[in-house]
């Protein structure tokens, strides 16, 4: 039908599965293999990982109401989960595949959601495929290449402004100063 499919698989399984389904994109992945990595670059599946949700939600437990039992449960799948995938991570990438970012957010995380740039680059992305994930491959997981995600004639004309080098420090980008949206400029903090 000509329609995007993003699969949310954590399970080796359901990520062979979504393999084997020719999606577009796979979310999460914690159970990724350097084998499995190999075949979605064959075919041209992008990987969305997502490392500081789990952490976030630990972070901001009380704000969420989530109690003792449900943070112990998370740090849980944090060490079982996450931090044995982002040591696979290197490999993963040495694949090719190409890796957008993502952020499963849904609930109170926008605004703090660029701190997963800080993982990826943590992780063994460079900075600037770290922001190559956030911006024009996530742009073509989307179908939206030529709107966002790139500086181009024709684009949505949509860019952040850092005070310090994103190259240099990734976790520049946790402290956007200016905001255009459409070419206007919608938040200016350098003022």
């Amino acid at each position: 039908r000509g329609m995007r499919v993003a699969v949310h698989a954590i399970a080796s399984e359901g990520i062979s599965r979504a393999i084997a389904g020719a999606v577009d994109s796979i979310e999460h992945a914690q159970e990724l293999s350097p084998e499995q990595a190999t075949a979605m670059a064959a075919a041209g599946i992008t990987l969305v990982p997502t490392l500081y949700i789990l952490r976030y939600y630990i972070e901001d437990a009380d704000h969420l109401g989530f109690d003792a039992q449900h943070v112990a449960d998370l740090q849980r799948m944090v060490d079982t989960f996450v931090v044995p995938f982002e040591s696979r991570f290197p490999a993963i990438l040495a694949t090719g595949v190409h890796v957008a970012m993502g952020s499963d957010a849904f609930m109170a995380l926008h605004g703090k959601n660029a701190h997963e740039l800080s993982l990826l680059v943590a992780a063994g992305m460079t900075p600037e495929q770290a922001m190559r994930a956030a911006t024009s491959t996530a742009a073509d997981v989307m179908a939206w290449k030529g709107k966002v995600g790139s500086l181009a004639a024709g684009a949505f004309a949509d860019l952040i402004a850092t005070a310090h080098d994103p190259r240099k420090d990734i976790g520049a980008l946790d402290h956007v100063a200016v905001v255009v949206a459409g070419g206007r400029v919608v938040r200016d903090d350098r003022r």
